[in-house]
């Protein structure tokens, strides 16, 4: 089975992560529709949460195209049914409950996505690779992850956003997930049978006052994580290219 969500399932952890998809939705869209999202397109989400991934894809696809949003906690997938109608987007986006590890795909998709999937994995390249033969030949795979790895992520110094950080990745680590995952998604694309992807990095900086990073506590300076979005296009030829092939990159 897939390791245990690390920060939980509660209304409060709900809640801050529709605050936290407010903060990161422009960098999300961006990536996804450089990464080849399109109107009309079926498109699969994993670890859908409570559903700002998938209801943007939604919103990209448009009324022509599909979303499918997975995640094992029935209560916050049906929190993310009830946005769907509040938005007016049921009829574009379903979520299922179904754990990644032991979901099987009816059907092939354009594009397989997520937002910090792979970080939650004991092993990203295994779990990614379950999931290249859900995308139809010529699709493409999009995620976007972040290290937190970095021992010193602020400036000038912010002892309560470094002391979180580090105990964010300490978690990470003891449930099993992959909290540096986002230095090396190049490796990790490969090994699951992709090509080499595109990989775009970010910082979000909170540099003017009233910045949604730190709610206004701090003003000027501070660093958020590093995020990396990589991209790739399944090959049209038959057979995922063989596993471990390439260059020892990041």
């Amino acid at each position: 089975m897939t390791p245990p969500y690390p920060l939980g399932s509660s209304d409060r952890e709900h809640r801050r992560l529709t605050a936290q998809a407010r903060i990161l939705r422009p960098w999300t869209e961006r990536f996804l529709r450089r990464g080849g999202l399109r109107p009309g397109m079926s498109v699969l989400d994993l670890g859908s949460g409570i559903g700002d991934v998938s209801l943007l894809a939604a919103e990209i696809v448009g009324p022509r195209g599909r979303v499918l949003g997975l995640d094992r906690d029935p209560v916050i997938a049906e929190k993310a049914r009830a946005r769907a109608a509040r938005e007016g987007l049921a009829d574009v986006v379903r979520f299922e409950v179904a754990d990644l590890q032991e979901f099987t795909a009816p059907r092939q998709f354009d594009a397989v996505i997520g937002r910090y999937v792979p970080l939650c994995q004991r092993d990203p390249a295994a779990a990614l690779r379950r999931f290249v033969d859900c995308v139809r030949p010529g699709g493409i795979v999009v995620f976007r992850d972040f290290d937190v790895t970095n021992a010193s992520p602020s400036w000038p110094k912010c002892p309560v956003w470094d002391g979180s950080y580090r105990l964010l990745s300490d978690v990470l680590r003891v449930t099993g997930a992959t909290p540096d995952i986002g230095r090396r998604p190049s490796r990790c694309f490969m090994d699951a049978g992709l090509p080499h992807p595109v990989v775009e990095s970010l910082t979000p900086v909170a540099s003017a006052p009233g910045s949604p990073l730190l709610d206004g506590r701090r003003t000027a300076g501070t660093l958020g994580p590093v995020h990396y979005g990589a991209r790739a296009r399944v090959p049209r030829s038959t057979g995922a290219a063989p596993l471990g092939l390439g260059p020892q990159l990041p």
